[in-house]
């Protein structure tokens, strides 16, 4: 009974010591919309930006802070997305480490601007379904000999490839105060990951790739102040 005792004892003491360094834990869900095209080359026909096109893709996530000063928050945060187009789908788990800074203190003002900046570090799981590719390239393509053809054939594989991917992130958000230690908050920032560096690049069957990942998450949530 004392070994169970002091054991409970323990993870007591440990949630408390944690607690501490959580100031503030969120909960947020929005879209994430991917600007960029296909961005179909004309002497391929395939497109040079595979991660183009995708539709908006629903986010949810959890994030925590640590205050620095009154006005400068350490943010760390984790969210999931997933996307589709045609023939493909395209599924995220972000975390990423932030740097905060509030215009106006949080805690004593109800509206509370601010601007977020940081580094992401994901898991990206890109699957392609079988499919027939044509394209006519109206005299833009000329091959061996220079050979001019009026239509090509592509049949592409199905796969599905999975990579780590690094990115860096920034955006401004505002805070609105609605009840003593609860806020809630819109947020939007423009995320850039490196994905020609990542190892779904060096896979030769999308080796034709010469974009990186880009998305713009639109989030609300709510944040409650642990102190």
């Amino acid at each position: 009974m004392k070994a169970i005792k002091y054991l409970f004892l323990i993870c007591i003491a440990t949630i408390q010591t944690h607690a501490q360094l959580i100031d503030v834990f969120q909960a947020h869900v929005g879209s994430s919309i991917f600007p960029a095209s296909e961005q179909i080359n004309l002497q391929t026909g395939k497109p040079d930006n595979i991660y183009g096109g995708f539709t908006p893709a629903l986010v949810l996530g959890v994030g925590v802070t640590k205050f620095i000063t009154d006005k400068f928050q350490v943010v760390g945060r984790l969210d999931i997305m997933g996307s589709q187009k045609p023939n493909y789908s395209l599924n995220l788990i972000n975390t990423s480490i932030n740097l905060k800074y509030s215009i106006i203190s949080p805690d004593i003002y109800r509206l509370s601007p601010y601007i977020i900046a940081g580094g992401n570090f994901m898991y990206v799981t890109l699957n392609q379904s079988s499919f027939t590719r044509l394209y006519e390239p109206d005299g833009n393509y000329n091959g061996q000999n220079g050979i001019v053809y009026n239509q090509i054939t592509y049949r592409e594989p199905q796969y599905s490839f999975f990579s780590p991917m690094f990115g860096v992130n920034a955006g401004i958000g505002l805070d609105i105060n609605v009840y003593n230690n609860i806020s809630i908050f819109f947020e939007s920032t423009y995320q850039f990951n490196f994905a020609k560096d990542s190892g779904i690049q060096n896979n030769k069957i999308i080796d034709y790739n010469r974009s990186d990942l880009v998305f713009i998450p639109i989030i609300g949530g709510v944040r409650v102040y642990m102190y």
